[in-house]
């Protein structure tokens, strides 16, 4: 019999002085003792005989083989956005999405929504996320939905909605989506920072609808404006007795966003009260379980699809550059092989000299790209995250 070896997606840390092997590709982190460091440095070496393994060593080799430690696992799409339309009934300031001519639009019909949803479950896709402009408007919403959850099968499937639509029928919603997160931009009705004026008690009544009938979710924009606020979301969310997650506003330096955009002094504003409360942050790896990975999952295990079928690397890449292909034109397994020189998709920690020094570079796989690219102008950039991230791993592993 011949031995077993240690993949390629096998990646050594040492966090305050704990020695840790992880697995990219599985996500998988085991932490070792002297003893268990030294066996698998002796199987990195020379490999592992199964037959010959002392029982003693049967706990940590089990666990490597149940974290892909062993095995050519090949890469697939775990999750994807698919944005179902352009149109939008509001005009929120710094929409990812945002097209100029977006309400003249032409959606994409039915049949090719459905060949869309057909593509993405080809290549792995079980964690769906249904995005806009506003997904409500439009008219074969239900159907759509319909056909992921019961013809495909997906598993996960959650609907991102700005919660201004009322004409809902939520016994059938319920059927097809596990989760519905509302877009919200204000704590009370007098206060608008980056959306329309006179919709908070319209999209309030929406959420305490949705709770009766399936999981509801808020998420919320955080920008300078609103930062010095999150302890009123978080009682507002407290009182609805839902699920609170927060986004960042990223864009491009540009004057329209200047009193928007966070600066240093907001991110570690952000770090004291992640600290104590809580609250995750949607595109970063204080979000979900720990775990090893060389990058954010940008075009390797999330991709988004936008409402013209055009696939990018995730839902925040929205500039012609950094489109892979378009699946009205071919296929989707054949995009994904074709993108491997893409930039956003090629990237790994290793891409960016300040990470190589970090002993957290592949807990937080250097954080998200596209904020890098709209704050410093290159993919290739420190996240300005990053001060967060090293303050939340500290606070985790001080709590070990």
């Amino acid at each position: 019999m011949s031995k077993l070896k240690l993949n390629a997606d096998t990646r050594w840390m040492k966090i305050k002085g704990i020695p840790i092997i992880g697995n990219t590709k599985t996500s998988s982190i085991i932490g070792l003792d002297e003893k268990g460091y030294s066996l698998v440095k002796e199987i990195e070496k020379s490999g592992l005989d199964l037959e010959t393994m002392q029982d003693e060593n049967s706990e940590l080799v089990n666990a490597l083989i149940e974290g892909g430690y062993f095995n050519n696992i090949k890469s697939k799409i775990e999750s994807a956005y698919l944005h179902v339309t352009h149109r939008c009934n509001l005009h929120c300031l710094g929409c990812y999405s945002y097209e100029d001519m977006r309400n003249d639009l032409l959606d994409l019909d039915t049949e090719m929504m459905k060949h869309i949803l057909d593509e993405l479950k080809s290549v792995g896709v079980d964690n769906l996320v249904i995005s806009g402009g506003e997904p409500f408007l439009r008219q074969d919403l239900l159907e759509i939905l319909r056909y992921a959850k019961l013809d495909l099968s997906i598993s996960n499937i959650s609907l991102i909605t700005n919660g201004t639509i009322l004409d809902i029928d939520w016994e059938e919603v319920k059927k097809y989506i596990d989760l519905l997160s509302f877009s919200l931009d204000s704590y009370k009705d007098d206060i608008s920072f980056i959306r329309d004026e006179g919709i908070f008690n319209k999209i309030i009544k929406n959420i305490e609808e949705s709770k009766k009938y399936l999981p509801t979710n808020i998420i919320v924009t955080i920008h300078k404006k609103n930062i010095d606020s999150l302890e009123e979301y978080k009682k507002l969310t407290d009182k609805l007795n839902v699920s609170m997650n927060i986004s960042l506003f990223v864009a491009k330096k540009d004057e329209v966003f200047k009193d928007y955009i966070l600066d240093s002094s907001d991110y570690e504003k952000l770090s004291e009260v992640i600290m104590t409360s809580n609250i995750s942050i949607l595109d970063s790896s204080i979000e979900g379980q720990l775990g090893c990975r060389e990058s954010c999952g940008a075009g390797k295990s999330i991709i988004s699809v936008d409402a013209n079928g055009n696939v990018t690397p995730c839902h925040l890449f929205y500039e012609k550059e950094f489109i892979l292909g378009n699946i009205q034109e071919n296929g989707l397994a054949k995009i994904l092989n074709n993108s491997k020189l893409n930039p956003v998709v090629a990237f790994t920690v290793e891409d960016i000299d300040d990470c190589q020094q970090c002993e957290y570079n592949y807990l937080c796989g250097a954080g998200c790209r596209y904020r890098s690219y709209c704050t410093k102008g290159s993919i290739s950039s420190v996240d300005p995250v990053c001060g967060l991230y090293k303050a939340y791993f500290n606070s985790f592993f001080k709590s070990l």
